[in-house]
């Protein structure tokens, strides 16, 4: 004030905005999702034998979908860390919305046996996965729901996944 009178000044405050996000696929799963690669991801096509998990998953088919006879599939992208895990999902199309996040889920619950070169050199490795989705699965998911009460997951059939289509799709119901 001067002579009783407001004067107007500017005033510096100095402030640093550091948002603090975590991706809520982040948060789910307590562990890094989207991570800068530590080398330019070699592609899984033209390594001499395509990666397969040690520790698979298959997606479940969408709650709100059940009903609908919906059928589809989700493909996706996603880097193989050298230590095994899948990191940064990224969609690349799908027939329907619905199915994204369980794709994205099920590509993050994948583990694989770590990846190296001829030198013994750890690689990261960028790879496509297609689901495919159906209805019939959720009598698989009901049943499955039923068995792990009394049968642990680790004594189920292994999946067989061929290398020749590159792509993992979920295991049908028998007919």
């Amino acid at each position: 004030m001067l002579n009783g009178r407001p004067v107007a000044r500017a005033i510096s405050i100095p402030f640093v905005f550091q948002p603090n996000f975590t991706h809520p696929l982040e948060q789910a799963l307590s562990r890094a999702v989207f991570v800068e690669p530590g080398a330019p991801p070699v592609p899984a096509e033209s390594l001499p034998r395509i990666p397969e998990p040690i520790k698979r998953a298959w997606p479940r088919y969408p709650e709100e979908l059940r009903g609908t006879r919906t059928k589809g599939s989700a493909v996706l992208s996603f880097v193989i860390a050298p230590d095994g895990r899948p990191i940064n999902p990224e969609v690349i199309s799908t027939s329907h919305p619905s199915f994204e996040l369980p794709a994205l889920l099920s590509v993050l619950a994948l583990q694989f046996a770590p990846i190296v070169d001829a030198n013994g050199k750890p690689l990261w490795v960028s790879m496509l996965l297609r689901y495919e989705f159906d209805e019939s699965m959720l009598k698989e998911q009901d049943k499955e729901s039923e068995r792990r009460i009394v049968v642990p997951r680790s004594a189920l059939p292994p999946t067989k996944v061929t290398p020749a289509n590159r792509f993992i799709r979920p295991p049908r119901p028998p007919s």
